[in-house]
């Protein structure tokens, strides 16, 4: 009787140890699946950030520099968590005032027209982030706005 428990115990180490090394064969799997799809992940990220770069570095016109980055982010914030008055957010609002702005600007260039000294200066204005008017859904709607305003200022 002895001999029988001792050959059954036997085969229960063997087949507990056959179980253990099953289990970490299935777990080094299961950890490379899992290292796969990190990776797989991370390509798709740094692929994203790729392009995300490329286009604004060609919506700049220039390489984004180290230095580019806070004002950049800072520019980005202000579009995110601005509405206007009729509750577009900030990238509503500048992409239509940017499309119509370079609609604007397409026009008047083909009829050989070169901007005036007003122009510029709500350019620069602008850019400073003075004298900002609006909002407007066409460049059209936003110049009698800015010429009443030259008007008051003359």
């Amino acid at each position: 009787m002895k001999k029988e428990h001792a050959n059954r115990f036997e085969q229960i180490k063997q087949h507990e140890a056959a179980a253990k090394a099953k289990i970490d064969a299935i777990r080094a799997e299961k950890r490379r699946l899992q290292n796969r799809e990190r990776e797989k992940e991370r390509k798709a990220r740094t692929k994203r950030l790729i392009e995300i770069g490329a286009v604004m570095e060609h919506v700049l016109g220039r390489p984004i520099e180290h230095g580019d980055l806070p004002a950049l982010q800072e520019a980005i914030e202000q579009l995110e968590h601005t509405k206007d008055e009729q509750g577009r957010n900030g990238w509503l609002s500048a992409s239509i005032f940017c499309k119509s702005s370079l609609e604007y600007i397409v026009k008047k260039s083909k009829s050989g027209e070169e901007p005036n000294s007003t122009t510029y200066a709500a350019m620069e204005d602008a850019e400073n982030g003075e004298n900002i008017f609006g909002p407007y859904d066409s460049v059209e709607e936003m110049m009698p706005a800015l010429e009443q305003d030259d008007e008051e200022n003359s």
